[in-house]
């Protein structure tokens, strides 16, 4: 009895520590003046985000909980704290010191990780070198100058690499992202963009599913967009079209690029990149690999410029139905503007636009307001106390916002510029942008 006893206290035990395998544990202890009551930890996946809230405990500690598995990128998130970081097989527990100077001064370590370490540096590393690639894009006018430039840049960046390749062996960033991140030689200024997308892709690591579970492969994108500021509208066009069809083609990557690219230009507000994706999509759905993403894209292809009206009915703050069809056709130009009063975003804009309402309006200019996740209380009142002279009306809670999804609304403030006709002249221009769209036109 004793000896079953004990197999049976091994087998719990053994079986517990196999349960522990499952998850990775992150701690954590906020030193110095910190005022931070909670944390939240996000990971990067394209599927779906996973989220994880800790409250700060006794003594200033917290402590998260994730699944164990692939290597993975996670970002840690704290009053005026944004820190990323990755886990991968092999380390079970990872401890952090978050130390608060004063509330804009805040530093995180995370200790006794190499692979952190060596991440880090990587990450500095990539970012800099993004920003000197924009700075040289930005001043060196002529373009072959501009690429010659870039040629000497890329090889002191492989250097670099190389370096944090040698200082950290054996960790997941260096035998994996370093030569993800490792830019091809032997590039002249002819054809500088092209060659640098298709002899990029040809790295065997960028067909590597894990590597999209990491922000790294948006340093790729990002610099891509950089590179083709300096091309023509129909270079830059070109050359996203050129990195859809060189993608790797395991379906698993191909999706991962597409859903990374399209996220990329949306956040960038990039009308003309953006129009060149959906144009590829149009002409090759069956390589669309994600159903939603395809559907998107078709979708998008009818509201950036050059696109037509999409009605909208909604009531007033009379109750009234407005239509947005009538109010373009009856306006020289109509800007849809989506927003909501809890917006902070749209509370620091709301000046700025009734400022452009009040300059142009006697030339012709209409604004179609739709307010968005507000009480009809929270709404009137917002109109009553701000200068809101123009067309106001409200999706009803609960009705599932219609209008955003038409419109493909992912952020707010969201202003669309039509003209009478019902022609799409911006997307995503800010306030300067369809100022000299409308100053451009009444010229004509």
């Amino acid at each position: 009895k004793k000896t079953f006893a004990l197999w049976l206290f091994v087998f719990c035990l053994l079986l517990a520590r196999a349960g522990d395998t499952d998850s990775v544990t992150i701690t954590g202890q906020l030193l110095g003046s910190c005022t931070i009551n909670n944390f939240q930890l996000k990971s990067f996946d394209l599927n779906q985000v996973q989220s994880f809230g800790a409250e700060i405990g006794n003594y200033g500690s917290f402590q998260f909980k994730v699944p164990a598995g692939v290597p993975r990128q996670y970002t840690l998130y704290g009053q005026n704290l944004r820190h990323e970081f990755i886990i991968t097989p092999g380390q079970n527990t990872y401890r952090f010191s978050v130390t608060c100077q004063s509330e804009n001064n805040i530093s995180v370590k995370l200790e006794d990780s190499p692979e952190n370490d060596a991440f880090e540096v990587l990450n500095n590393l990539e970012n800099r070198f993004t920003k000197a690639c924009l700075n040289y894009e930005e001043n060196i006018t002529n373009k072959d100058s501009c690429y010659k430039a870039l040629i000497s840049l890329f090889s002191a960046h492989n250097e670099n690499l190389a370096l944090i390749a040698k200082n950290y062996p054996g960790t997941f960033t260096a035998t994996t992202l370093v030569p993800l991140c490792h830019l091809p030689n032997g590039l002249s200024a002819k054809g500088f963009c092209n060659n640098y997308i298709s002899a990029t892709l040809k790295n065997p690591e960028w067909a590597n599913p894990v590597v999209y579970n990491t922000g790294i492969p948006v340093s790729f994108i990002t610099l891509i967009r950089t590179l083709s500021l300096n091309e023509s509208k129909e270079q830059r066009a070109a050359i996203i079209k050129l990195l859809l069809d060189k993608a790797p083609a395991e379906p698993e990557v191909a999706k991962a690029l597409q859903q990374l690219l399209y996220d990329f230009l949306l956040y960038e507000k990039d009308d003309l990149l953006l129009r060149s994706m959906c144009d590829w999509a149009v002409a090759n759905p069956e390589k669309i690999l994600n159903p939603v993403l395809k559907v998107k894209l078709l979708a998008m292809q009818h509201i950036l410029p050059g696109g037509r009206v999409i009605d909208i009915a909604l009531p007033d703050t009379s109750g009234a139905v407005q239509k947005l069809s009538q109010v373009v056709a009856a306006n020289r130009y109509t800007m849809l503007l989506f927003w909501s009063p809890s917006c902070d975003h749209c509370k620091k804009e709301m000046p700025d636009i009734s400022a452009l309402f009040q300059k142009y309006h006697k030339q012709g200019l209409q604004i179609f307001a739709v307010a968005i996740s507000a009480t009809p209380e929270e709404w009137k009142d917002f109109i009553n106390t701000h200068e809101m002279d123009w067309v106001n009306v409200m999706e009803p809670q609960n009705s599932g916002n219609r209008s955003l999804a038409d419109y493909i609304v992912a952020f707010i403030p969201t202003m669309v510029l039509f003209d009478a006709k019902g022609e799409i002249l911006s997307r995503y221009a800010g306030l300067h942008e369809i100022e000299e769209i409308i100053k451009g036109n009444s010229a004509k």
